[in-house]
C-alpha cells in the first residue's frame, strides 16, 4: 500500500503521518513539500519530497493508493491566494490522477466550508470540494479547528491575550465575535478519521467532524488572559460590530495583521459547529473533549 500526503510538513501530517503508520504498518507513506529543506519529515513518514504542485511533474511522484490532500491557506487575506490553494491544487489533483494511479483521494477541508460562504477562506474551500466531489471513490472531511499543538487560533488568543493586558481591557471587539462559538476536535481524532477514511466506511462522502463542546472566544480569550504574567487583566469592552466594523478593518486588521486578519475577523463572527453525527460514525466512538487542550495550550 502506497500513500501520499500533499502538505506532508504541515501541523496536520505531524499527527496523520503516526496514526497512518500504527495503521498499516508495512505501507509506504510519502509526504510532499514546497520546500523540503525547511521542513522536516513527520515521524511515521518514509519520505518527505520537495515537490510544487503548479510547476513540478506530478507523475514523478510515483503511483498511490491513497493521497491526501491536507495542503491549506489561513493566514492570507487576499481571494487569489486562496483560489490558489484551494481550488487551484483540487483541480491539479483532478487532472493528474489518472497518473497517480487513481488513488483514493482523501480532502481535509473545514467545517462550514460552503461554496456561497461569504469569506473567502471557506468560500474557496467549499469550492474546492465541490471539485472534488464529482469524482468517485472520494471522502471529504471538514474538521472544525484541529487541536494541534501549533494551531493558528492558539497563537492569535495568546497574542491578543498580551495586548488586552497592555491596554487594560480598553481594546473593543464586536460582541458577535466574542459570543461565537467554534467546536474544536483532538488531533488524534482527526488523524483516526483521516485512517478510517483509507477504508470503505459508512461515513457519508462529505462528513463534519466535530469535538463534544461547543466553546466561546470570549471563554478562550479568558484562559489566555490568565496567561499573561498571571495577571487579573480584564476582557475586551465588547460592543455592536456596526461601532467598530471600520476600525477591524482599517485599523486593526490592516495595521496589525500578524495580530490577526480581516478574514480572521470574518470568520469568527460566526459559529462554527455541527449538529450532525459524523464524527461518531466515523470514530466508532464519541470525540474526546478538548478543555484539557484548551488550558494547557492558552495557559502554559
Amino acid at each position: 500500500m502506497r500513500i501520499g500526503i500533499l502538505g506532508g510538513a504541515g501541523q496536520l501530517a505531524l499527527v496523520i503521518s503516526p496514526a497512518l503508520r500504527k495503521r498499516f504498518p508495512q505501507a509506504e507513506i510519502i509526504g510532499t513539500t514546497r520546500n523540503s529543506k525547511a521542513a522536516r519529515k513527520a515521524p511515521g513518514m518514509d519520505r518527505l519530497l520537495e515537490f510544487d504542485p503548479y510547476y513540478f511533474d506530478w507523475q514523478s511522484l510515483g503511483r498511490f493508493d491513497v493521497l491526501i490532500n491536507a495542503i491549506g491557506q489561513f493566514r492570507r487575506s487576499d481571494d487569489d491566494c486562496f483560489e490558489r490553494a484551494h481550488m487551484g491544487i483540487s483541480s491539479l489533483i483532478i487532472a493528474s490522477r489518472s497518473l497517480l494511479g487513481t488513488p483514493r483521494l482523501i480532502q481535509i477541508s473545514a467545517l462550514g466550508a460552503d461554496p456561497e460562504h461569504p469569506t473567502p477562506f471557506l468560500r474557496t474551500k467549499g469550492q474546492a470540494d465541490a471539485i472534488l466531489a464529482r469524482e468517485s471513490d472520494v471522502q471529504i472531511l471538514r474538521p472544525s479547528i484541529v487541536c494541534t499543538p501549533k494551531t493558528e487560533l492558539v497563537q492569535r488568543l495568546r497574542l491578543l491575550g498580551r495586548v488586552e493586558r497592555w491596554l487594560g481591557g480598553q481594546l473593543p471587539l464586536p460582541r458577535e465575535m466574542m459570543r461565537s462559538c467554534i467546536q474544536p476536535l483532538l488531533a488524534d481524532d482527526l488523524a483516526k478519521a483521516v485512517v478510517q477514511s483509507c477504508l470503505p466506511n459508512a461515513a457519508p462522502r462529505i462528513a463534519e467532524l466535530a469535538g463534544p463542546e461547543r466553546i466561546s472566544l470570549r471563554r478562550l480569550l479568558a484562559l489566555a488572559l490568565k496567561n499573561v504574567a498571571q495577571s487579573k487583566g480584564r476582557l475586551p469592552r465588547e460592543v455592536s460590530l456596526r461601532a467598530i466594523q471600520p476600525f477591524l478593518r482599517y485599523g486593526l486588521a490592516e495595521r496589525f495583521p500578524s495580530l490577526i486578519t480581516y478574514n480572521q475577523i470574518q470568520l469568527l463572527l460566526r459559529d462554527n459547529t455541527s449538529s450532525r453525527d459524523d464524527t461518531l460514525t466515523l470514530l466508532g466512538y464519541r470525540p474526546r473533549s478538548t478543555l484539557a487542550y484548551w488550558q494547557q495550550a492558552l495557559q502554559s
